[in-house]
């Protein structure tokens, strides 16, 4: 029989709760990819336990586990960013150099893509997200991000403390204010966005092939390229499109068509799409029955995961507030 999780975890489905270290090996390895574990510590009834929950194409886990062991990973397909809440995770390099992470700090296991991985624990208590590297590309506007994606990590340490501080405000914020309202997570414009905060903010955080390499911009008179981009934002508003699909679209470099938009429409193109599905959410509003549908609904709907934030920049443009917009 499966125990409970503690009274803050996050909903989701256990994937590994038992005392049994070739099941943890097993598990974690389909999970993660080939993984071999050791362990000098006595460890009957030492349980290990990892409850599992989605927004969109992140995995979030929860995992703890009640003895020290040491790892030997292949070399995974995605990043996992590690947020150690209590006990160590330790990395080993190549060199045999090592690094401890504690509590309140975060790494990001698998950075650099092809390396495998070393490391130790003691009894750790950490979240994992799982985050495919095409996410990053398509987070800095890579139009091929899917075939040949150009922003990659090259440490898996962050930039700084203060970095540090702040992708561990973004993971906590996902868990408890996403993951805590499973209707707003479902969403897939939510889902979307959440995937590009993480992904952005990771790119913050840690060193990378971007870093310091500002872009440059091309075609800023192209009016047939913000025609074509500005169609598709419109056609495609209720759907789940990134810099990189209406770069593409409109056939010009993401920082091409962000000088387009800045130039001509004074905001980027993420703005103008924000502008957009905020528009649609007011008339929305307007023709909802308030005894069938809801402010926090139709925010989430329209890809405002954040609803604080989506009645500020709703009073702001509209000079009411949604709520009384709705009930009208």
């Amino acid at each position: 029989m499966h125990e409970q999780p503690h009274t803050d975890a996050t909903a989701g489905d256990f994937v590994i709760n038992t005392t049994d270290l070739q099941e943890v090996e097993n598990s974690l390895s389909a999970l993660f990819g080939n993984i071999r574990l050791s362990t000098s510590q006595p460890h009957d009834n030492a349980r290990s336990r990892m409850w599992r929950s989605y927004v969109g194409p992140l995995a979030i886990d929860d995992a703890e586990f009640a003895f020290g062991m040491d790892f030997e990973m292949e070399p995974p397909e995605s990043v996992l960013l590690c947020r150690v809440r209590s006990g160590v995770l330790e990395e080993k390099s190549c060199r045999k150099d090592s690094h401890r992470y504690g509590t309140g700090t975060v790494v990001a296991f698998g950075a650099v893509e092809g390396r495998p991985l070393a490391g130790g624990t003691e009894q750790p208590r950490y979240h994992v997200l799982t985050l495919p590297r095409r996410c990053l590309a398509e987070a800095a506007g890579d139009v091929d991000a899917s075939t040949s994606p150009a922003a990659a990590l090259t440490g898996s340490r962050p930039l700084s403390p203060a970095a540090n501080d702040h992708l561990v405000d973004v993971i906590d914020h996902i868990r408890h204010s996403v993951l805590g309202n499973p209707r707003a997570a479902r969403e897939p414009l939510v889902a979307g966005a959440v995937t590009r905060y993480v992904a952005a903010s990771v790119l913050a955080t840690f060193p990378n092939t971007l870093s310091g390499a500002p872009r440059t911009a091309r075609d800023d008179d192209n009016h047939d390229a913000l025609r074509r981009a500005t169609a598709f934002i419109e056609d495609h508003v209720s759907e789940d499109i990134s810099l990189a699909g209406i770069a593409g679209a409109a056939r010009v470099s993401p920082g091409a068509l962000g000088e387009l938009f800045r130039r001509h429409r004074e905001v980027t193109p993420m703005q103008y799409l924000r502008q957009m599905r905020l528009h649609n959410a007011h008339h929305e509003l307007v023709r909802t029955d308030p005894a069938t549908g809801s402010v926090d609904d139709i925010a989430h709907r329209w890809g405002f995961w954040h609803v604080g934030r989506f009645r500020a920049l709703y009073a702001r443009t509209y000079g009411t507030t949604p709520d009384s917009t709705l009930d009208r």
